[in-house]
């Protein structure tokens, strides 16, 4: 079960309470509860599992790296550094690293270069091959893919706290925006008897319930856009 049903189910009685509330339309409260249920529980939901499912797998990838480098400078030798890397709580990555237990150590690491394909870690399977190949400090040779990890890190952690700053500051928005809009109602009186059998004034009301939907839509592929450093096929 998802941690986003609860909100969405909330979110899609609240539009439909709203609507009924605005129109005393049956209609249209079912078309704007079933679009905006279809919305988010297709769209919306798809788009952010992929925006997480991003974001674990890239901090999965930062801290493999700096694990394995640790692990190498303490133990002094590649093995030693998978060893203290691959322990994780990520169960999909336990399997990735089980299916290629029988492969030498540099050969699992271009293996999950398809699970990993970020530059950093790209360039962190050269720096391996290179210390493999001619020794030295591997805390020296990895210095700046250690700062240049890290700073990608750092603009995961802002993107995602300005991401549920920016959905905080939309629904207290329309949060008010439809306490206005109850208050407008409940003021309207006898004109509203009058205006609630006019097909413009329930299409408005459509318009603008869809205009809400547009709204958060845009709002959610801005915060879902992650511009990560990736590294190229032929890489």
């Amino acid at each position: 079960m998802s941690k986003y049903n609860l909100p969405f189910i909330i979110f899609v009685l609240v539009f439909g309470g709203v609507a009924y509330l605005v129109t005393e339309n049956l209609i249209l409260t079912v078309i704007v509860s079933g679009v905006s249920f279809i919305y988010l529980f297709v769209f919306a939901l798809r788009k952010i599992k992929k925006y997480e499912e991003k974001i674990i797998n890239f901090h999965l990838c930062y801290h493999f790296i700096n694990s394995f480098i640790i692990g190498t400078s303490i133990r002094k030798t590649i093995s030693g550094g998978y060893e203290t890397a691959k322990e994780t709580n990520d169960l999909n990555f336990e399997k990735e690293l089980a299916s290629v237990e029988h492969l030498l150590i540099v050969e699992r690491l271009e293996y999950l270069r398809k699970y990993f394909p970020y530059n950093i870690y790209a360039i962190f399977v050269e720096e391996i091959r290179l210390y493999e190949d001619q020794g030295g400090d591997i805390l020296q040779i990895s210095k700046n893919l250690i700062d240049e990890s890290r700073k990608e890190e750092s603009y995961l952690v802002t993107v995602s706290q300005k991401g549920k700053a920016k959905m905080t500051e939309l629904v207290i928005l329309w949060f008010f925006t439809f306490l206005i809009l109850g208050f407008i109602r409940l003021g309207l009186g006898q004109f509203f008897l009058v205006i609630k059998e006019k097909i413009f004034f329930v299409v408005l009301v459509g318009v603008f319930f869809l205009f809400v939907l547009i709204s958060i839509h845009i709002t959610l592929s801005v915060i879902c856009q992650i511009d990560l450093k990736e590294a190229k096929p032929n890489e």
